[in-house]
């Protein structure tokens, strides 16, 4: 129960519903570990971004559920298209250089045997 109870002590801090006797206890504990104060301060900016939101303010899960799982199979999608990407400008000079190494050659061998 320790930590739950510096975790109730933080979100009354939040709310402005701490007793001085509370404030001393969680800043006693905040003390103890710079962490737990870079956890407040977190806390602290999420709290502040927050608090204009209605109470009854509900996200639809579903929905960003499924909008997620569209955008991951149109990244899959877009990925198995192209498994050679040509657009790339060292993959265009590599093709271009193999092109003229094989008319070469095969004029070469053209000439040698004629």
């Amino acid at each position: 129960m320790g930590e739950e109870k510096y975790w109730n002590l933080m979100n009354r801090y939040l709310s402005n519903e701490l007793s001085l006797d509370e404030t001393n206890d969680l800043l006693e504990w905040l003390d103890r570990d710079p962490a737990r104060t870079d956890l407040l301060k977190e806390l602290q900016e999420i709290w502040d971004k927050t608090k204009d939101y209605p109470e009854n303010f509900k996200v639809d899960t579903r929905a960003a559920w499924h909008k997620l799982t569209n955008n991951i199979k149109a990244q899959e999608k877009k990925q198995q298209r192209s498994p050679i990407p040509l657009t790339s400008l060292n993959a265009r000079y590599a093709i271009i250089g193999l092109l003229f190494f094989l008319l070469f050659f095969a004029v070469s061998l053209y000439f040698y045997f004629k």
